[in-house]
């Protein structure tokens, strides 16, 4: 039989049991420390877990704002082409009756600027499109030209 060495320090009482190695080991917590560690452990714990649900839920959020920013972006869109393109054949149709004399050529020239004004409208509506994309891209982590954004439900732009 060998004896296993007894430790006793001021905090703890180790004790031998055996030839077969056998221990326990008891800490006297007076001042309750210990548990209070143990507890402020578990609440950072919690906390973080709680941190990183927030976190997920604020990127959902973010993300599904930036997809009905990016819808209304493409109505807005779908609007401001369809308004170009009446501004233009309105310039055109005014064009013709001015060179045929119908016309004045002021009324023209306006009916030229309302559909340049129209076109810089589509320009900056587009543009804006794409930054929503760009945003909604970096938040689902999918390319913006990839194709997956398809599985979302998203119409290609159109440049």
């Amino acid at each position: 039989h060998r004896a296993l060495p007894h430790r006793v320090d001021r905090d703890a009482i180790a004790v031998g049991a055996g030839p077969a190695g056998l221990s326990a080991a008891w800490e006297i917590d007076i001042l309750g420390g210990g548990r209070a560690a143990r507890d402020a452990a578990r609440a950072r714990i919690d906390a973080a877990g709680a941190g990183w649900h927030a976190a997920r839920v604020s990127v959902a959020a973010e993300t599904a704002s930036a997809y009905l920013g990016l819808r209304a972006c493409e109505r807005q869109r779908a609007v401001a082409e369809k308004d170009a393109a009446s501004r233009a054949e309105t310039a055109r149709l005014v064009q013709l009756s001015a060179d045929a004399g119908f016309t004045a050529p002021a009324t023209a020239a306006l009916a030229r600027a309302s559909a340049a004004e129209g076109s810089a409208r589509l320009r900056q509506q587009r543009a804006q499109c794409e930054a929503q994309l760009q945003a909604l891209s970096a938040l689902t982590a999918v390319d913006a030209r990839n194709e997956a954004l398809d599985g979302l439900g998203l119409v290609a732009l159109g440049t």
